[in-house]
């Protein structure tokens, strides 16, 4: 298992919000400057700002007042907003101003033709489920499956993440990720039988 999908009705585009602010400018279809700019997770969206611009505290907080108001209206479908430190600590890209997490059948592109569309008028990347979301969400999880060499046959294990997999499946391989985050799953392995390399 990689990740669930979550159902979508509706398309957000922060870009298009930003160029309409002021934030950035296109040229047909392309952003050819910015100081900030929306990039997509599906679920989730990453607020970055120009690395080759030194922005004043100003234009920060223009960002952070305008991302509030966004927060308080229902077109945006914003769960959560997560500071670059927040977002760090859940794993995500701490290089990032801030990172928007979506509200249920929401999810965000890149774009900057219009501000939002239901899924089925989406000009591109039309999907029906995205992931993306926070995994501690519920019903957000997914499923490990695994069969053949080394694994015990009908074994289970109740839970387990997604970073122990990696330790896993190198431990059938005879090998090990000693700075992994992750953790071997023994209890689905045959212990006698390891691939020699």
């Amino acid at each position: 298992g990689d990740h669930c999908q979550a159902d979508t009705r509706t398309v957000v585009y922060f870009n298009y919000l930003f160029k309409e602010k002021g934030f950035l400018k296109t040229k047909g279809t392309k952003i050819t400057d910015y100081d900030f700019v929306a990039k997509n997770c599906d679920g989730s969206c990453y607020i970055y700002a120009n690395p080759n611009k030194h922005l004043e505290e100003n234009r920060y907080q223009e960002l952070a007042d305008l991302l509030m108001l966004c927060k308080e209206d229902e077109t945006f479908g914003i769960e959560e907003i997560f500071t670059s430190r927040e977002a760090g600590e859940l794993g995500a890209d701490d290089s990032c101003v801030c990172m928007i997490e979506a509200k249920p059948y929401f999810y965000y592109l890149d774009e900057a033709e219009v501000l939002t569309c239901p899924t089925s008028e989406a000009r591109l990347h039309k999907m029906l489920a995205v992931h993306g979301y926070l995994p501690s969400k519920e019903d957000n999880k997914t499923f490990f499956m695994a069969s053949g060499f080394g694994i015990q046959p009908k074994s289970h294990t109740e839970e387990m993440n997604l970073y122990d997999e990696g330790p896993t499946l190198a431990k059938i391989m005879g090998l090990e990720l000693p700075d992994a985050d992750g953790k071997v799953i023994s209890e689905i392995l045959n212990g006698d039988v390891w691939l020699k390399l």
